[in-house]
C-alpha cells in the first residue's frame, strides 16, 4: 500500500484519535485537526501533525490545508 497525505478533522475525539492511530501504524502521514490541545498533543506524540481549529469559526482554512 501507498502511503497518504490525510487530513482529518474531529481528530481530538475519541473516534478521531483511534483513526489517527490506526492510519498513522500503517503508515500514512496524517494532519490532525481538532479542538483539544491536550489531545493534540497525544497526537503529536504518535506521529501525527496537529493544527488546532475549530471548523465552526468562520475564519480561513489555508493554515490547516498548508
Amino acid at each position: 500500500m501507498n502511503a497518504r497525505r490525510i487530513l482529518l478533522t474531529g481528530a481530538t475525539g475519541g473516534l478521531g484519535l483511534a483513526c489517527a492511530r490506526e492510519l498513522i501504524a500503517r503508515g500514512h502521514q496524517v494532519r490532525a485537526v481538532g479542538r483539544n490541545a491536550e489531545a493534540g498533543r497525544k497526537l503529536e506524540a504518535f506521529g501525527a501533525q496537529f493544527v488546532a481549529f475549530d471548523l465552526e469559526e468562520k475564519r480561513d482554512l489555508s493554515d490547516v490545508l498548508e
